[in-house]
């Protein structure tokens, strides 16, 4: 009888991904804080509430689609919007 399998497992190779976008002096210690999830069935204007979220965390934007001038080196970063 044949066996099928690894008859070890190994540690997958340690990879860096990097954020877009991310300073990169930030880049070393990015990680998820917290998190907002909006659909459709919630309503309201799922701007609105990212930019309240983002203030809330000490990112205040009133412009999303424009990055922010420079990173001050204290606080957060910045943060990642995925759609």
């Amino acid at each position: 009888m044949r066996k099928v399998g690894p008859y070890g497992v190994e540690t997958l190779p340690q990879v860096l991904v990097d954020a877009p976008a991310a300073p990169a002096a930030c880049r070393g210690g990015l990680v998820e804080r917290a998190r907002l999830q909006w659909r459709r069935a919630d309503g309201g204007d799922p701007s609105a509430l990212a930019e309240e979220f983002l203030a809330a965390h000490g990112l205040a934007l009133h412009d999303l689609t424009r990055p922010a001038p420079a990173h001050p080196g204290t606080g957060a970063c910045g943060a990642a919007l995925y759609l």
